[in-house]
């Protein structure tokens, strides 16, 4: 093998995570809480090994005590504004992520809105409404966006927790007619990728669900 092939076969990048600054703030989810203040940079890999750091693609406000992630304007806001107008990313966007999954094959069943609505209490612990749902399709129609565009425009603002929470709900809508097809794995690959998840990552949470599931 030529040494120049060589050479790149064993570049690569991925992305990590750099505390950026910490402090207290007023945390949707759970009130008065640490934060830190997290940005996602890639860095270039050889052999695994970090070797340089490349572009930063986002930044994120990391709760330290619900571990949930929100946009960095969270910090600049009175809590009644917080408490009005943020909610944790990962429920935005795990309530996307399941209607876009739906909405792959051109239209949401019935079957398929009750499906969204239970997945997402399963994980949230929180209600959708037929309206609510109704309402995140339109939403998602207007923009157009499919769910790879979606997941990669917000996956610099999840942590590695919501990113999972995201992966289940993802996994839980596919499966929900007792089938794991080929082609459910490969938009469910896709959604790893969206969600800067490696490969081993995916395929680790994937099997974790499967014996949960077998459980």
């Amino acid at each position: 093998m030529p040494a120049l092939v060589l050479y790149a076969s064993f570049l690569g990048s991925r992305c990590v995570v750099e505390t950026v600054s910490q402090g207290t703030f007023f945390c949707p989810d759970c009130g008065q809480a640490p934060y830190h203040l997290q940005r996602v940079r890639r860095v270039l890999t050889v052999a695994g090994v970090r070797v340089a750091s490349l572009e930063a693609i986002g930044q994120h406000v990391e709760c330290q005590r619900c571990r949930g992630t929100f946009r960095v304007e969270v910090l600049n806001i009175s809590e009644e504004q917080v408490e009005a107008a943020f909610e944790a990313e990962y429920y935005r966007a795990i309530r996307r992520t399941m209607v876009l999954m739906c909405l792959a094959d051109g239209l949401i069943a019935r079957s398929e809105v009750n499906t969204i609505a239970a997945v997402y209490q399963s994980l949230t612990g929180a209600t959708l409404t037929r309206e609510d749902i109704l309402h995140e399709i339109a939403l998602a129609q207007e923009e157009g966006a499919e769910v790879e565009q979606y997941l990669e425009g917000i996956a610099p603002q999840l942590n590695d927790a919501s990113k999972e929470m995201v992966i289940r709900a993802a996994y839980m809508v596919a499966t929900s007619d007792g089938e794991f097809q080929a082609d459910e794995q490969a938009l469910l690959d896709r959604v790893g990728r969206a969600l800067l998840l490696d490969q081993t990552e995916l395929t680790n949470l994937v099997m974790k669900m499967l014996r949960e599931q077998a459980r």
